[in-house]
């Protein structure tokens, strides 16, 4: 087990390895603050690459305050994902609801509206072995346990037997309840809530491919994990052209190390909220944002983000900039 050191000698340790530290004063406050482990992930590109990979001692003019630059930065980008996010959670929820609830107030506990093969695929969820839907209401269930002291919660065990329908439930559906609510859903059903988020007639499932690293950004986003430079295991799929309108496109070019950083990701969190929202103003937010990143120790939004040459200049980043384009080809 390592030794546990207190601060000062955490700050030591870091300039016997060749960090440059301008406050000791400062550097302690810092680990204070964040933690000498959660600060190191900042401090890890500056290490020195060695043929097995990164060394204990930091390259030449490394410096303290750099990861301290990175880690504000992560803050501030997790914090703009996180609400981009949310606007995409919120309205998963809201078109399932209108979709399966004009079917039945109650369908996303009902076999009998949903996809018959994707309910009866088996999984396995907290350790058992059960099938698609089966691991849908135990995940329902324990959500509704956690949501039993909410006022609409009491209102439909009080007044309705605790049936609470599908567009109140959804209040304390996670993200990824949502996703394995849509998952189940008929193709037909799907393709309406597809249509609502860019994606023209889809057929083949392509929404719920890129909600899938969605999901993991936003845990990690909620879990304060390191995003800035994060690969991701979970690359968006390649998307076809018929589907989409122009502005998501270039991602379709893109190299597979790039397909793996955070620009894909957030491109298509730009994308959907083009479509949901568009006064939202987060594109433009998240957008400058990146841009007032510019470059710390040589790295830039490019070099550790996998953003494209001139990204900000694309349609996508600028939607003020460009005409509505919905015109069949994806909703509005």
């Amino acid at each position: 087990m390592k030794q546990h050191l207190q601060y000062p000698e955490l700050v030591t340790r870091l300039r016997e390895r060749g960090l440059s530290v301008r406050s000791d004063v400062d550097a302690v406050s810092t680990l204070k603050r964040v933690g000498y482990y959660r600060l190191s992930g900042y401090l890890y590109p500056f290490r020195e690459q060695l043929e097995n990979g990164r060394g204990d001692r930091y390259v030449p003019g490394a410096s303290f305050d750099d990861g301290v630059a990175l880690y504000d930065f992560d803050e501030r980008l997790r914090s703009i994902l996180g609400e981009g996010l949310s606007i995409v959670e919120v309205a998963l929820g809201a078109r399932l609801a209108h979709v399966l609830g004009s079917l039945d107030p109650e369908a996303h506990l009902l076999r009998e509206h949903l996809d018959a093969a994707a309910c009866s695929k088996p999984t396995v969820h907290q350790g058992r072995e059960m099938d698609g839907h089966d691991a849908f209401v135990a995940r329902y269930e324990h959500l509704r346990g956690e949501a039993k002291e909410e006022a609409y919660v009491k209102h439909h065990i009080l007044n309705h037997d605790g049936h609470i329908p599908l567009w109140a439930a959804v209040q304390f559906f996670d993200f990824g309840c949502l996703l394995r609510l849509y998952n189940l859903a008929r193709k037909k059903e799907q393709r309406k809530v597809a249509d609502v988020f860019g994606l023209a007639d889809d057929r083949v499932g392509q929404l719920a491919k890129l909600l899938r690293p969605l999901n993991v950004l936003r845990n990690d986003c909620a879990h304060n994990n390191r995003v800035w430079n994060r690969s991701t295991i979970y690359p968006p799929s390649r998307i076809p052209d018929r589907m989409v309108t122009t502005e998501i496109l270039h991602l379709n070019s893109l190299d597979e190390p790039e397909r793996h950083r955070l620009y894909p990701l957030a491109a298509l969190v730009a994308y959907f909220i083009l479509k949901l929202h568009r006064d939202s103003g987060w594109i433009e937010r998240f957008r400058d944002c990146v841009v007032a990143f510019g470059q710390v120790g040589g790295m830039t939004p490019e070099t550790s983000m996998g953003f494209p040459t001139s990204w900000n200049a694309m349609p996508l980043w600028n939607p003020t900039g460009s005409a509505n384009l919905s015109d069949g080809t994806g909703a509005s």
